[in-house]
């Protein structure tokens, strides 16, 4: 996943113009941040699955006063 991320990277820097920065982290610092990543990505994903069917009851009652 850091090879994606180190991607993404590198494209967002040659998109704005700045120059690829050198990465002075450890590697025990890398690896608990794609750790905190993991995470917060397990979160988001479980916060949009609950979300989605309140979208929907929302716009399928919307739907029956407009």
């Amino acid at each position: 996943m850091s090879s994606v991320i180190a991607d993404v990277t590198a494209a967002t820097n040659a998109a704005t113009g700045e120059e690829t920065k050198k990465d002075n982290r450890t590697q025990e610092e890398i690896d608990e941040d794609n750790a905190l990543a993991d995470r917060l990505s397990l979160i988001i994903e479980d916060a949009n699955e609950k979300i989605v069917p309140i979208c929907e009851m929302i716009h399928k009652v919307s739907t029956l006063f407009f």
